[in-house]
């Protein structure tokens, strides 16, 4: 989330890189002075992920923060069964 400080934030600036990559599609939701990002995509298993969020008010802003993603990715399903017999 991103709050307006002094000066509103620009719409059609704001971006998001993975991994030092632009992303997309990202959605943006203004309601007040915050703006919500999100980033909807399936990230690799098991991988140090960066995310830096750029936007511009008044000059170019960005920040950046890095998470581990887990073992399995978000589109995979898995079923386990045993047979008893």
């Amino acid at each position: 989330m991103i709050v307006d400080g002094s000066s509103a934030i620009d719409q059609n600036s704001i971006q998001i890189k993975i991994n030092g990559t632009a992303v997309s599609p990202i959605t943006k939701n203004k309601v007040g002075n915050e703006t919500t990002v999100t980033y909807n995509q399936p990230l690799p298993a098991n991988q140090l992920v960066t995310v830096e969020l750029l936007w511009t008010d008044t000059g170019a802003r960005s920040s950046t923060w890095s998470f581990t993603t887990g073992p399995l990715t978000g589109n995979t399903f898995v079923i386990e069964a045993e047979d008893f017999n």
